[in-house]
């Protein structure tokens, strides 16, 4: 039996996950791990797994079904993003709540190809209805703004680098004949994989 889990899950209760398992299923066997260490081996794939969570973000390489010593934690996730809009749109005087701000990110926020602030400018504005009936546009500056946090986390004094900073640190930890075949293979998984889609085209 295999049972998988957040990559950066705490290990405090794997110890009564693990007897209740096999107080109640029995298995001849069991092994756990993380997720971001099982999404390419089901197929024996090489690649490099963003595995995308509300509060981090973490990159396992992996290479011939086996992970290599280069993971990489990133802490921010798509809460970073919800926090960020949270204070924008209080800034106009709107206090959303969890379900606004989560549809907000979904439908509104993208990411500048280049993160100059003369592009965002360019990226036209889009309206986005309140469950009250009210509308708000939000401008293009502010849709890539929020997502821009992801690869420029010094926007908010946070002194670490952004993800495509990560992904560039991770990979050249990996065996140098290893890193084409990673990069040509990146597998989002995670509860945030589903926004990361629109952030990732101009990492790579």
């Amino acid at each position: 039996l295999l049972l998988t889990g957040t990559s950066l899950e705490a290990r405090t209760d794997e110890e009564a996950t693990v007897t209740t398992i096999f107080q109640t299923l029995k298995p001849k066997s069991l092994r756990f791990m993380r997720s971001g260490e099982t999404a390419l081996p089901i197929f024996g794939l090489h690649g490099l797994v963003v595995d995308a969570g509300a509060n981090f973000i973490h990159l396992v390489p992996q290479y011939s079904s086996s992970v290599l010593q280069a993971a990489t934690y990133l802490p921010l996730g798509g809460n970073t993003i919800t926090q960020r809009l949270s204070r924008y749109m209080q800034s106009l005087g709107f206090a959303l709540t969890d379900k606004e701000l989560d549809d907000l990110k979904k439908e509104v926020v993208m990411v500048s190809p280049s993160g100059a602030v003369e592009d965002m400018e360019q990226v036209p504005a889009k309206q986005f209805k309140l469950r009250n009936g009210a509308t708000v546009t939000i401008p293009g500056k502010y849709r890539c703004d929020a997502a821009e946090i992801l690869f420029r986390p010094e926007l908010e004094g946070r002194p670490i680098g952004g993800l495509a900073q990560a992904i560039k640190d991770c990979v050249d930890r990996c065996p140098i004949d290893t890193r084409r075949d990673l990069l040509a293979n990146v597998c989002l998984t995670g509860l945030f994989c589903t926004n990361l889609q629109i952030c990732f085209s101009p990492v790579l």
